[in-house]
């Protein structure tokens, strides 16, 4: 709710707007482990980050990297791969994300592992 009263204020905040982003992919993991379809949320998740790397924070490191994150959950191997490599292509020093880090999904996209986390 909170998130959501921010937006409503600030609808051109690229922090709150990537975290309300991230709450849709967790909201849809929720959704899959109930046995429902997470699609709505995940579709949701998707427009908030690429609004975010878009037009709020062009190219922002960790938005992309979100964006790989939920495709990999999502089971769309080959745009997570892309969202990863663009988010890696940006410097550590600018993407709230360590190369490590990225890496380590692109290693479960290898696996075509789409679970949480």
């Amino acid at each position: 709710e909170s998130l959501n009263a921010a937006e409503a204020k600030l609808p051109a905040d690229w922090a709150n707007t990537s975290d309300l982003g991230s709450v849709h992919l967790r909201l849809g993991v929720l959704r899959r482990t109930k046995g429902e379809t997470p699609d709505v949320e995940f579709a949701e998740a998707k427009a908030y980050l690429e609004k975010v790397v878009t037009t709020l924070r062009p190219n922002y490191g960790f938005a992309l990297y979100e964006l790989g994150r939920l495709h990999r959950i999502w089971g769309k191997w080959d745009r997570a791969i892309q969202y990863l490599d663009q988010s890696l292509s940006i410097p550590e020093m600018y993407r709230d994300i360590s190369s490590r880090g990225v890496n380590y999904e692109k290693d479960r996209v290898d696996l075509k592992d789409s679970n949480y986390p």
